[in-house]
């Protein structure tokens, strides 16, 4: 049940990091100062951030074991 009061702080905060590693990334590859060049991963850091509030609402089984595994995979990828 708290969970769903703590999500949108969860979101926030996953809006907020994306939005600060895009700068950084962005600072050191001018490539990627575009558009285009940021969909694929916008796609994917979205995927990865919301699997651990996907994974709370589906019922038990393989694949929310396996989406709270990419959630929490994708955060080790994100802090490495």
């Amino acid at each position: 049940m708290i969970a769903i009061f703590i999500a949108p702080f969860y979101i926030a905060l996953n809006i907020y990091l994306f939005w600060r590693i895009k700068g950084w990334v962005q600072a050191y590859f001018p490539k990627l100062k575009g558009k285009k060049g940021w969909i694929v991963p916008i796609v994917l850091y979205a995927f990865l951030a919301s699997a651990l509030v996907i994974a709370f609402f589906l019922p038990q089984g393989r694949f929310k074991r396996g989406m709270k595994l990419v959630g929490i995979t994708g955060w080790v990828f994100c802090f490495i």
